[in-house]
């Protein structure tokens, strides 16, 4: 038989022993002894137990190259199966968790997006790297909410990264200012200093022939949500604009990938930063007029 049947049986073999045995048995300990099995008895059939079973022996330049072959396929197979496994668990945590992330739509597309995949920050320093590396990465949309701004965490840095992002023709949403239902605000010199930096920054934009926007509202906020294009949206407990990342703080947020929660989100969000809805001392709702990017 000729070595590209020997291929095809190799491969289709360890791709079946992963998918089907997942299928009959949901302990990922049996598939991996499954596909560590069946790996290795190709293993030992290039290394010339063939001889004895079918008269034919791999040598050369062909025993690498099917060598190569098994490992190959094994391991992206493992590590698809891997991957898989971990989603599980983490959509599992996330089912715990959905009661304490104030996003009425994540509640509502939950089952869908269990389907998916998910993933997790779990440290300040993360989410830190994580809001760079959306802004450097972005192609189309950013979405950053927050509830507080500091000048620790509008730097110099974060400046010259949006100026950048801005360049590649991004639009950048910003929405931030938490205030307690019937309290004024009380703007702190730290806050007042990022606000600043802020304003300047839109000033900037404004007399440069940028590509991109940076639209910035202040508007009561407690969301803490970050959005790249319609690739992923980010919930949880970290505070993108006043955490720097250095903090001992538990922070908590998920990455969610699903391309019809994440557009529905970004829209939302943007129309509700575009329209916001100022609370009445009633604590009804009505519509404002499209709200200046700065209000003292």
């Amino acid at each position: 038989m000729s070595p590209l049947y020997y291929f095809s049986v190799i491969g289709i073999t360890i791709i079946l022993a992963i998918f089907v045995g997942r299928r009959f048995n949901k302990s990922y300990d049996f598939v991996k002894l499954l596909g560590f099995g069946i790996s290795g008895f190709w293993l030992l059939w290039v290394a010339g137990i063939s001889t004895s079973i079918v008269g034919y022996v791999s040598s050369g330049p062909i025993a690498v190259a099917q060598t190569i072959f098994t490992l190959v396929v094994f391991y992206f197979n493992y590590r698809y199966m891997r991957d898989v496994k971990r989603n599980e668990i983490l959509t599992r945590e996330l089912r715990r968790d959905i009661s304490q992330l104030d996003n009425k739509l994540l509640r509502e597309k939950l089952e869908t997006i269990a389907q998916g995949k998910v993933d997790i920050l779990s440290t300040p320093n993360e989410h830190r790297e994580k809001l760079i590396e959306v802004l450097k990465n972005a192609r189309e949309t950013v979405v950053v909410l927050s509830g507080w701004t500091t000048s620790f965490t509008v730097n110099q840095e974060f400046r010259r990264i949006i100026a950048q992002c801005l360049k590649r023709g991004v639009i950048i949403y910003i929405g931030y200012g938490y205030q307690k239902a019937g309290e004024e605000p009380v703007e702190k010199e730290y806050e007042g200093e990022a606000r600043q930096t802020l304003v300047e920054l839109q000033s900037w934009v404004e007399k440069r022939d940028l590509k991109g926007q940076l639209i910035v509202f202040s508007c009561p906020n407690h969301a803490k949500t970050l959005i790249k294009d319609d690739e992923y949206a980010i919930n949880g407990s970290f505070n993108w604009l006043s955490n720097i990342g250095t903090s001992q703080n538990e922070e908590r947020s998920w990455i969610v990938y699903n391309k019809e929660f994440v557009t529905q989100e970004r829209d939302s969000i943007i129309k509700v930063l575009e329209y916001p809805l100022k609370p009445t001392k009633g604590g009804l709702f009505k519509k404002w007029l499209p709200v200046p990017p700065w209000r003292d």
